[in-house]
């Protein structure tokens, strides 16, 4: 079986990217894309379950963590074929935060964690599987660690963020609607979209 991962250098990766974006992108450059916020709440409705969610951190985002793994492993699925390309600051990260990082994960996610920070000297790497994917997702939305992941086949860009908020790119509108489905197909929904024009 090979590895899930293969770290590249930063020259690789941006040779690689179809767009310029990852976490810390500034908002001039966002501006150059299609872009759109995936998240639980549906724009036009509110529901008192999403309004009281800052609550309980287990009763919510661990409660809706399957929505993200299944949309990712459905992109995963489309674009497989296709080289995926991973971003994460985890060089930056301190030992005891590493640490607390490796309390709250399983056994399996333990072992793909340590092999991940061992290979991250520039924290990119190419993913050889959805392995890396669905780790860094539930990473995402435990609040720990937030990766990008650059999708090849219909170029998307998404970004990780904290309380079940991921920012999607794409270089084209026309692009969105596979991204829609995946995402109707798993309750989620793209909200605050902004076109390029």
């Amino acid at each position: 079986m090979a590895a899930p991962l293969s770290p590249i250098t930063e020259k690789v990766y941006r040779a690689l990217i179809p767009m310029n974006i990852s976490n810390d992108t500034t908002d001039k450059d966002r501006h150059s894309y299609t872009s759109a916020t995936l998240s639980l709440q549906h724009p036009e409705v509110e529901t008192q379950e999403l309004l009281d969610a800052s609550k309980s951190f287990e009763s919510f985002n661990l409660a809706y963590e399957d929505n993200f793994l299944g949309f990712i492993k459905d992109i995963y699925e489309m674009n497989k074929d296709n080289i995926i390309l991973v971003k994460t600051d985890l060089n930056e990260y301190d030992n005891p935060a590493l640490l607390h990082i490796l309390t709250l994960l399983d056994y399996r996610d333990k072992l793909l964690f340590l092999n991940l920070i061992k290979n991250s000297t520039t924290g990119l790497y190419i993913a050889r599987d959805e392995q890396l994917l669905i780790l860094l997702t539930k990473l995402a939305t435990r609040n720990l660690v937030f990766g990008t992941f650059h999708f090849l086949k219909i170029p998307v860009a998404i970004c990780c963020g904290p309380d079940l908020k991921f920012q999607v790119y794409f270089n084209d509108f026309a692009q969105i609607d596979p991204y829609l489905e995946i995402a109707k197909e798993h309750e989620l929904y793209f909200d605050e979209l902004q076109v390029k024009y």
